[in-house]
């Protein structure tokens, strides 16, 4: 059972790495589209 666990956890973790990576590139697109938003708006 531990080692059923323990193969599911190393399998899951590249995954969860990658997702978490994905997560953090949204985010900071999303600052960077926001802040451009607002200077834009400045501008107008």
């Amino acid at each position: 059972m531990s080692v059923n666990l323990y193969h599911i956890s190393r399998s899951a973790q590249p995954k969860s790495r990658l997702f978490t990576f994905r997560n953090i590139a949204v985010m900071s697109w999303d600052m960077l589209m926001q802040q451009n938003l607002a200077k834009y708006k400045l501008v107008m």
